[in-house]
């Protein structure tokens, strides 16, 4: 009896155990079930999509299974939109759409849900989704498609706003200025369609509207205008370039940096200008940034409560007052704008802060590390900002250049106080690359720029190309990553001008080459480049 107990005491034990590993694995079972990668269903739409003889001022999409609270109205668009923005509501399953005021008679309209409809649990969100209705008696069947490409490289810009306006609804300068009347998003490959267009032409306006506003900003987003009016009847795809843009002409700061001196920082290059004084401080010396977008003005006398001045350019014209009150008494001060690593035919540039109009030789010493003997340059000379410096070099020397307190005057007041110091070392032959390029042609054009860059400096060597088939070669190049581009200057400011919808400008003829070479110590690299310029001058409008 005693041993049959135990025989079932035992039985119920192992039972027992047996059920709970089954019960942990039926748990473990259902918590890693198959994940829900299916987005929410339509099951109901009242109205049905793509009803006609509309007259409703709600619609109502019920799906399968409760939906995210997405941010509508961030997500739908409504083309063309109403003149009040509907509202927008979720609640449970359904999305409800209320206008707010009758919508325009014999018009189909377009309802892009965008990624606003999402389920609860998984956030998979259903994408592509179109609700079309009409308020008159059939749904406009016409459409334009095409693609946009960026001008310079053309390759094909994903997520930018293509927008069509009626060519008679609004005056032709005033179209930049308001939102589309149909819009969409381009793709990952540059593709887009509008669909659902009356019988009309249209202007197409295209731009990466960055901030979602859509309008231009053109100091941030590329832009371009098709220059033809686009029937929608009229299947052919269209190919729409766009640009960077040349941004307002305004000052974005200005002030005195020294009682001697101020800067005047523009969103744009100043190719051109007049500086006219209205107090009596005379500008003795003006240098201009290389970007071009920054004037340093440089005064004979003290600014002693303010300074005014006029400038003007061909486009604009700015009076700006410069206040004592607001210097920041900015020291004389030079920073190298010559590589550290030297070949022995090199000359020394920096570049000051102010021009320098007195050079004390004297306080200017070279120091080698293959003697202690101290050394003063051979030629040492200055012009506006730039300071020109060489000296006899010896290979494989490092070299330290100490500019002593009291060398570099702009007048008696504004002079360096500080020691500034210099290291370079001067390297062998073998320590440069040499890059030699084939330039082939299909056609020639005035004023044709070669531009070789250094990636990681900025560094540019710029080559004025005449003929058809060209041999170049780029010698004691420091190792590196390097590319070469090419611009046509038809103004002849050397500058490559940006484009403007605004007046109706394409930007100067730009072409990159985008293989990237890389340059070795004691290499030479022969590199062909064929151009066609004849499509280019086509992309670029001309």
């Amino acid at each position: 009896m005693f041993s049959r107990k135990n025989e079932v005491k035992n039985f119920l034990r192992n039972l027992s155990v047996v059920f709970f590993a089954t019960s942990c694995a039926n748990i473990g079972n259902i918590s890693g079930g198959d994940q829900d990668i299916t987005p929410p269903q339509i099951k109901r739409i009242i109205p049905e999509n793509f009803h006609t003889k509309s007259k409703t001022n709600q619609i109502q999409l019920t799906f399968d299974e409760y939906l995210a609270a997405t941010n509508l109205r961030s997500e739908i668009t409504i083309t063309p939109e109403p003149k009040k923005t509907p509202k927008y509501e979720i609640k449970g399953k359904s999305i409800l759409i209320k206008f707010e005021e009758p919508l325009d008679s014999n018009t189909t309209y377009i309802i892009n849900f965008g990624k606003g409809i999402a389920d609860l649990n998984e956030n998979n969100v259903l994408e592509g989704y179109f609700y079309v209705f009409s308020t008159g008696e059939y749904i406009d069947s016409n459409f334009i498609r095409g693609r946009i490409l960026e001008i310079v490289t053309s390759e094909p810009v994903s997520n930018c706003l293509v927008g069509l306006y009626k060519s008679n609804a609004y005056p032709e300068d005033s179209i930049l200025f308001l939102r589309p009347d149909y819009y969409t998003k381009t793709d990952s490959n540059g593709y887009f369609e509008i669909l659902y267009l009356p019988e009309d032409s249209f202007k197409i306006v295209a731009f990466t509207d960055k901030n979602s506003d859509f309008k231009i900003q053109p100091e941030s987003e590329l832009a371009g205008v098709y220059p033809l009016l686009k029937h929608s009847t009229d299947s052919t795809p269209v190919t729409l370039y766009i640009s960077p843009q040349i941004p307002p002409k305004r000052p974005l700061i200005y002030r005195l940096t020294n009682p001697y001196s101020c800067f005047v920082t523009y969103q744009t290059p100043l190719h051109t200008y007049k500086i006219e004084n209205l107090t009596k401080n005379t500008v003795e010396y003006i240098h201009r940034t290389p970007n071009r977008d920054t004037l340093l003005l440089f005064f004979s006398d003290e600014i002693v409560d303010s300074a005014v001045f006029r400038l003007m350019t061909s486009a604009f014209s700015d009076t700006l007052r410069l206040l004592r009150r607001q210097v920041s008494d900015e020291k004389l001060r030079i920073q190298r704008s010559t590589r550290s690593d030297l070949s022995v035919n090199d000359e020394i540039f920096f570049t000051s802060n102010y021009p320098i109009s007195i050079l004390n030789k004297e306080n200017i010493l070279i120091f080698s590390n293959d003697s202690a003997t101290v050394s003063k340059p051979e030629k040492i000379a200055s012009e506006g900002l730039s300071i020109q410096l060489n000296f006899e070099k010896v290979i494989e020397n490092k070299y330290t250049i100490q500019i002593l307190p009291k060398s570099l005057f702009y007048n008696e007041f504004v002079f360096n106080t500080d020691t500034f110091s210099f290291d370079f070392i001067v390297k062998k032959k073998e320590d440069f690359g040499e890059i030699t390029l084939e330039l082939n042609l299909d056609t020639v054009l005035d004023n044709l720029y070669l531009v070789l860059q250094d990636r990681k400096t900025a560094q540019l060597k710029e080559t004025k190309i005449t003929q058809k088939s060209t041999r170049l070669s780029f010698k004691e190049l420091s190792p590196g990553t390097y590319h070469f581009w090419m611009y046509r200057d038809e103004n002849n400011n050397h500058w490559w001008d940006k484009g403007d919808v605004f007046s109706k400008k394409n930007p100067e003829v730009k072409i990159i080459n985008p293989e990237n070479i890389e340059v070795r110590a004691n290499w030479e690299i022969e590199f062909t480049w064929e151009v066609s310029l004849v499509e280019a001058l086509k992309r670029f409008g001309h």
